[in-house]
């Protein structure tokens, strides 16, 4: 996005903000910016908080009924003195 010349060749602190000939100020942006912040909006509602912590002990349970079941709390290592 850029900025429109006239704003910044009037403006006296211009050298601060911008240090091109022209006084055209670039800004860039993110397409997905405005998708990013509406994310993280919605990420810090308590109602999300809640469904997180949920989340977060299902997955716990069904991985260590995969261990248990399938024995993987023990790792056996061939050739011991090779690693």
């Amino acid at each position: 996005m850029k900025s429109h010349f006239a704003i910044y060749e009037q403006w006296p602190k211009s050298s601060e903000c911008t240090k091109s000939s022209s006084h055209v100020k670039i800004s860039a942006k993110h397409i997905w910016s405005e998708c990013l912040e509406l994310v993280e909006d919605y990420r810090h509602t308590s109602k999300n908080k809640e469904l997180y912590e949920q989340r977060k002990q299902m997955k716990e349970r069904v991985f260590a009924k995969a261990k248990e079941k399938y024995a993987m709390e023990y790792i056996f290592i061939k050739n011991f003195s090779a690693v």
